[in-house]
């Protein structure tokens, strides 16, 4: 929690830092906001994965990271390169958790 603020700190204020109160208010909502964009972005990346590793017996991990291929192509058209590298990066995570749950929910179904 302390790295997202440090982060902002320096982000919104600079080098001299936040001294008043509202400035204190403001790195809260903004690490907030952070916080809750990180696990929107994550629930974006797992969702699409899972389905479609679970839509395909027995080529889940493939699916799923031909998914994340996918997704990685869209981002290219609407944010930087080095967003969608690091956002790739967590999604090979992501997917290959995802792939793993497909996996195991699609033996108990058989």
């Amino acid at each position: 929690m302390s790295l997202f603020k440090g982060y902002i700190a320096t982000d919104l204020f600079g080098a001299q830092g936040a001294y008043s109160y509202e400035d204190q208010l403001l790195i809260m909502e903004q690490t907030s906001v952070v916080i809750v964009d990180l696990l929107s972005t994550l629930l974006l990346l797992a969702i699409p994965c899972f389905i479609s590793a679970k839509n395909s017996q027995g080529h889940e991990q493939e699916n799923s990271l031909a998914m994340l291929a996918a997704i990685s192509l869209l981002l290219l058209l609407f944010q930087p390169l080095a967003s969608v590298i690091v956002i790739s990066i967590l999604g090979i995570v992501i997917a290959t958790l995802s792939a793993k749950l497909a996996i195991i929910l699609n033996k108990k179904h058989n």
